[in-house]
């Protein structure tokens, strides 16, 4: 029986199990009482599927960065390239224009595969397009696949990502397996930082009360769908799984990097079980630090697949609460507000934060991105592969030395050559024209309702732009992508002048919150 990638084996059994107990129940000839009970050394029976749909979030702008709402199926063509380099054109089966703050609390669409923005900052407050289209499970190969979106309309540009990734079930051979070190570098990397290979083991975490109250236990789960990923099946119940936990402070930077692994054979009761609930790990912390914040990876050997999830301990921050850099940044700013542009020695950070990496109800949230050296305007993010998140409140990082703070904590160890993509929706309850200025080593721009208001793009050193824009009351999104080039200075401010009122930190906690985004 051919195996079938862990997503479409989800969808078959949350959709075919209910209607399997449905036809027991009204089988002829039986009662209630004559009928057996279910057999639980017997696995659930999957379905075969021959096609996998594709969702494909697609953002079209015209000449003046305005987006373009109201293109049709036939206005667009979708080609994707195989791991076999054989370009082929997709059927689009389906297309839905996503209007920004129109569907906030909604779940996105369900999909098995869905290329979204970023990882996911923009999809609330962007309007985009959700393309759909159906790849035969004979095309859709292990490894990466490029995608290339077009439109014959003028123009028009187009931004998405630039591919998705199917995860291998095939075991490596011994020449691609790694040495010790290796393997825990790569852990390290993966659970204090990102990782550096795509993720294709989905993992289930959740916190586990204890009498204890300073013990830190955590159930780790592989969902039965994707017990294929982790080398775990009828014929194999072999498991060879590494494990590995970094803990975070207020700020965001790692106290402690921990790995272990296991590696043994289930027996046939442990199979079963695991094909009904999934394959649970449990893991215990110190629980002397208090860390707000933990990351899991979780590795399989034998394929390479490997997952990450990001839990938030009873320690973590309260909805509202700035990290202390944040609260020691804000502080300073309000006792030394200055607008000076003519620093030439700014103090070595970290001021202020970016953001934290923990989810912040009401927060912008923001992709990070990694970026290639040379670069002198921002790019569009949307088509670069995001290595993680932050949330943030206020955009205070004074103008400051960067290159010796080890980077973004909890996201990137990069000291130059960074972005950061913020996204956000806040409400407005005076009418009239706001002023937003922001300050910015290197380039920023800032979109008000995807209209630019403020343009502090290129490479340059600390500068400072404004503009104004008129709004009424109701909620408005936010926009603001910023990259950092060449060392070694920063900055990264974002103010706004109410009507009426004068200039202080734009501070989306002053300005509503809104289900959905940034939400804990």
């Amino acid at each position: 029986m051919q195996q079938l990638p862990w997503r479409s084996l989800l969808l078959m059994c949350a959709c075919i199990l209910p209607l399997a107990s449905e036809a027991q129940n009204s089988a002829p000839g039986t009662t209630p009482t004559e009928q057996a009970g279910p057999d639980i050394t017997q696995v659930p029976i999957v379905l075969k599927v021959t096609t996998r749909e594709v969702i494909v979030d697609v953002v079209a702008s015209d000449r003046r960065d305005e987006s373009v709402p109201n293109l049709q199926a036939s206005e667009l063509a979708v080609f994707e390239t195989g791991p076999d380099h054989q370009r082929k054109q997709q059927r689009i089966t389906s297309i839905r224009y996503v209007a920004p703050l129109s569907e906030m609390s909604q779940p996105s669409t369900p999909a098995t595969l869905h290329v979204r923005l970023g990882s996911g900052c923009a999809e609330d407050t962007t309007g985009h397009y959700e393309l759909t289209y159906h790849v035969s499970t004979d095309e859709l190969r292990d490894g990466e696949h490029s995608l290339l979106v077009t439109t014959p309309l003028p123009g028009i540009r187009l931004n998405y990502g630039l591919h998705y990734h199917v995860a291998s079930i095939a075991k490596l051979t011994p020449s691609t397996q790694e040495p010790e070190s290796v393997a825990e570098a790569r852990l390290l990397q993966a659970a204090c930082f990102h990782s550096n290979e795509p993720l294709s083991l989905p993992l289930l975490v959740h916190f586990v009360e204890t009498q204890d109250a300073n013990d830190l236990r955590f159930q780790i789960t592989i969902p039965p769908a994707a017990l294929p990923l982790a080398s775990i099946a009828v014929d194999s119940r072999d498991i060879h799984l590494q494990y590995a936990a970094c803990s975070f402070d207020q700020n965001g930077r790692a106290l402690h990097f921990m790995h272990s692994s296991e590696n043994r054979t289930l027996r046939s009761s442990e199979y079963v079980e695991a094909s009904v609930h999934g394959f649970p790990s449990f893991v215990e912390l110190p629980g002397t630090e208090h860390p707000p914040a933990v990351r899991f990876v979780v590795r399989d050997t034998q394929t390479g697949n490997i997952g990450s999830a990001l839990i938030k301990t009873p320690y973590a921050l309260k909805a509202g609460q700035l990290t202390p850099e944040e609260a020691a940044a804000e502080q300073s700013w309000n006792e030394h507000q200055t607008t000076r542009t003519d620093i030439n020695f700014p103090p070595l950070g970290p001021i202020g934060s970016f953001g934290s990496i923990e989810p912040r109800a009401g927060a912008m949230c923001a992709d990070v991105y990694e970026l290639p050296a040379g670069m002198s305007r921002l790019p569009k993010y949307w088509s670069l592969d995001s290595v993680g998140s932050l949330y943030a409140y206020v955009l205070n990082v004074p103008h400051q030395q960067f290159w010796k703070t080890g980077g973004i904590p909890g996201v990137t160890r990069a000291t130059e050559w960074f972005g950061i993509d913020y996204h956000g929706a806040f409400q407005v309850k005076e009418p009239g024209a706001y002023e937003f200025t922001v300050l910015a080593d290197d380039g920023a721009k800032l979109y008000i309702d995807d209209e630019l208001v403020v343009d502090a793009d290129n490479l340059h050193n600390l500068e400072t732009a404004s503009g104004k824009v008129t709004l009424q009351p109701g909620w408005h999104t936010l926009h603001l992508p910023y990259f950092q080039g060449p060392p070694n200075a920063v900055a990264l401010q974002l103010f706004v002048k109410k009507p009426g009122g004068s200039r202080e930190l734009f501070d989306m906690r002053e300005f509503g919150s809104t289900p959905g985004v940034g939400q804990e």
